[in-house]
């Protein structure tokens, strides 16, 4: 029962930060102080008098090195100067670069493998055509690196504040089984820059996306299969050639859901077929329709809503169909109530309409925008109390997995449903005990891992016909007549503010049951149509001890 739920919350969820990459040293072999070496050949030469063993050289400075055609194998080059250096048909296995400088070097012909570029610098350097199996590149900037054509199966790109990947290149690339493993915290994200990175052609079977919110990488033609990436990824997909399963991973940022699920993240892993993951994409584009049919759109008004986006109002059709839609969904239970709701509609759509004739396209879009916000408000006021019999459970999820509601297949919208639990930065359960008792829990992730909680009072929530909101029976926040925590709006789920200041008295207020802080925010939530047995599903379990959230 969600009587007993409750996060311990805290600013910065200690269990859910994933360890920063710690820059390692080169391994335990032959010490070179190299910062007196001119030449290649010195090195070579090194390297024949210890033959089999690990060497490190350090600080080297060799600007312009030409180790082409040459054997490096075992070994390691730290707080290198390296730029411009040249490699082509050379070959190792087992080398290190620590904190080098490889800025433009050249690797075409490359044969290695097993070899880590450590905090180096690997900027507009050119892989293609090279060699690099099972090779990590850890903490290294790698913008504009051209990787076409190389063979990096096996290896790692491991993320960090100082990394960065932009304008990379991995067109036609053998990434099987390569790994991208970026996260939320400074010392695990994707680094400053990963815009723009392109894996045109490239084979992706078992490839692993593993990231955040990065969303401009260019997969067009590239090999799918056994690929395993976040929800967020499925919609990059759209152009590649998927020849097998795709698998939804749960993120680096869920560990912290443990406790509500009894269960390990990997039970949360998802399989999805090439037809499932067509009807992911029906059900991304379907939620950008009005709440009347475009065919069908007779006034000016209403073709402005339904218009594509381009133009100069790229920016507002989309935003004002999805709000006509929320706008008809408040309307038809406000109907049911009260069928003479009809003649006022009627009124507002006049007046809706006349915001066709503001000639100035900025104040035109602030006159649709104050009018759906306006007559929505109202006709939710009007519409009747949610009918939460004993027993219900409610999923509501962010409103980037708010596809999950137009997913029309059911077993697939539960399937999508277990992975949305394990992939979002924000959701809410509400569960009703019937006779007024009402329980709800959510969770939000923020950057560097903060997160963010809500929780129901012990003896459950009770509910307030002026705000709509079900809350604790205690004031906390000016203008609400309960302790606000959550609202239905339809197929949405709303949030109660946090703190919220008395315009009478300029007096703080705090919401003890809602902590998010600077990072971490609950946004609006999209209900999830899952019936009992689904939720069930997800295996939430109770918490022993249940307590509010603290600061």
């Amino acid at each position: 029962m969600l009587t007993r739920l409750a996060i311990v919350a805290c600013v910065f969820a200690a269990s859910a930060v994933q360890p920063a990459f710690a820059v390692q040293s080169c391994p335990k072999g032959v010490e070179i102080k190299a910062g007196g070496i001119r030449t290649v050949a010195e090195i070579i030469r090194i390297k024949r008098l210890h033959p089999g063993q690990q060497i490190n050289f350090e600080r080297l400075h060799l600007p312009h090195a030409d180790f082409s055609g040459q054997d490096i194998s075992d070994l390691c080059f730290s707080n290198a100067n390296l730029v411009h250096s040249k490699w082509t048909r050379a070959r190792g296995t087992n080398s290190r670069f620590v904190d080098a400088a490889l800025n433009a070097s050249d690797w075409r012909g490359f044969e290695g493998r097993g070899l880590e570029f450590q905090a180096s610098t690997l900027d507009r350097a050119n892989l293609s055509h090279a060699t690099f199996r099972r090779t990590r590149f850890g903490w290294t900037t790698m913008e504009h690196v051209d990787a076409s054509h190389a063979d990096l199966s096996g290896g790692s790109f491991e993320g960090g504040s100082m990394a960065s990947i932009k304008g990379a290149s991995f067109r036609s690339a053998n990434m099987t089984g390569f790994e991208f493993r970026c996260g939320l915290g400074q010392g695990d994200n994707c680094g400053q820059d990963s815009s723009d990175v392109s894996l045109v052609g490239a084979n992706l079977t078992g490839t692993a996306l593993l990231m955040a919110s990065k969303s401009d990488w260019d997969l067009t033609g590239a090999t799918i299969a056994n690929t395993r990436l976040h929800m967020m990824q499925l919609d990059w997909l759209r152009r590649s050639r998927i020849a097998g399963p795709v698998l939804v991973e749960p993120t680096s940022w869920t560990p912290a859901r443990y406790d509500w699920t009894g269960a390990a993240p990997a039970s949360g892993r998802v399989a999805l077929s090439r037809r499932e993951i067509e009807q992911v994409w029906a059900a991304f584009d379907r939620p950008e329709t009005p709440g009347f049919a475009c065919a069908r759109a007779r006034s000016a008004a209403e073709q402005y809503i339904c218009r594509e986006r381009s133009g100069e109002e790229a920016d507002a059709p989309s935003a004002f169909a999805y709000a006509d839609r929320e706008l008809n969904d408040a309307y038809v239970i406000a109907w049911r109530k009260d069928p003479s709701v009809v003649a006022t509609q009627r009124q507002w759509l006049r007046e809706r309409d006349a915001c066709m004739a503001v000639a100035e396209k900025w104040k035109r879009i602030e006159c649709f925008d104050t009018a759906y916000q306006e007559r929505t408000e109202a006709l939710w006021r009007m519409a009747e109390k949610p009918d939460l019999a004993s027993g219900t459970r409610i999923y509501a999820d962010e409103q980037t997995a708010g596809f999950l509601s137009a997913v029309e297949d059911p077993a697939l919208r539960r399937k999508l449903a277990r992975g949305a639990f394990w992939n979002s930065w924000q959701l809410v359960i509400v569960e009703s005990l019937g006779r007024g008792r009402l329980y709800a829990r959510g969770e939000a992730m923020g950057p560097n891992y903060h997160l963010g909680s809500l929780n129901s009072p012990e003896d459950g929530m009770v509910y307030d016909p002026i705000s709509g909101f079900y809350g604790a029976r205690e004031m906390c926040l000016a203008g609400y007549r309960v302790c606000p925590l959550v609202r239905f709006r339809g197929r949405y789920l709303e949030v109660g503010p946090e703190i919220g200041v008395d315009p009478a008295t300029g007096d703080f207020g705090i919401n003890e049951y809602v902590m998010t802080g600077a990072r971490a925010q609950f946004e609006r939530l999209v209900r999830v149509p899952l019936d009992r047995g689904d939720v069930v599903r997800l295996a939430i379990r109770p918490d022993p001890e249940p307590r509010r959230g603290m600061y």
